[in-house]
């Protein structure tokens, strides 16, 4: 999964989970954490939030400091004890282009 964002934008991704048993894999958790590393290597923290009824963890963060070019993000999961690494997410990238109007 590839998608192109403009730096400057708002990043906001929504990790859905299927089914009762999907969902309480990872709610209620201890921790929900998120990051990007970007292109030239710096890590910028997301917030995450979770979405009770719609069964989703949302991740948002601004994308104003972050290098041009491919970056990937992640989400970790920690429920009593045990890290949860969100399937799909380790490998989840993005674009990041310089935007074209001032």
């Amino acid at each position: 999964m590839e998608d192109t964002i403009k730096r400057g934008a708002t990043f906001r991704v929504a990790f859905r989970f299927d089914g009762d048993a999907e969902w309480e894999r990872i709610y209620p958790n201890t921790t929900a954490t998120a990051s990007v590393i970007d292109s030239k290597g710096a890590t910028h923290t997301l917030s995450v939030a979770t979405d009770v009824p719609g069964k989703a963890m949302v991740l948002t963060g601004t994308t104003a400091n972050w290098s041009l070019g491919r970056a990937r993000y992640d989400l970790l999961i920690v429920k009593g004890g045990t890290r949860i690494p969100v399937p799909f997410s380790e490998n989840a990238t993005i674009v990041v282009i310089d935007g074209v109007t001032s």
